[in-house]
């Protein structure tokens, strides 16, 4: 499996990031939060360290989702994949890193 996945700065409408984003060592992704709500318009990635990824990304989780889901299983013992998000997907507009206690 691929060591990190790249959400690139286009697809991110977050007033401070003005950069691709690199997430590694993913584990798993999801719809919705950590808790598995507001599947329309969150998605969570979570890694192996017990960090979690939580992004709003209104009325479109699902294609996000598989677009994520699909650059993770990309590429096996790549270093590097890319996560393609439809262009009718909206834009992430917030995003939160948590960790499990």
């Amino acid at each position: 499996m691929i060591k990190f996945i790249k959400i690139k700065k286009e697809n991110i409408n977050i007033a401070s990031s003005n950069t691709d984003l690199l997430i590694g060592d993913v584990t798993a992704v999801a719809q919705g939060n950590e808790n598995g709500a507001d599947e329309a318009n969150k998605v969570t990635i979570f890694d192996e360290g017990g960090m979690y990824y939580t992004f709003t990304v209104t009325g479109s989780a699902p294609a996000w989702a598989k677009s994520i889901q699909k650059a993770v299983i990309a590429n096996p013992g790549g270093v590097l994949s890319t996560v393609v998000i439809p262009a009718s997907a909206a834009k992430a507009t917030a995003a939160v890193v948590s960790r499990f206690m």
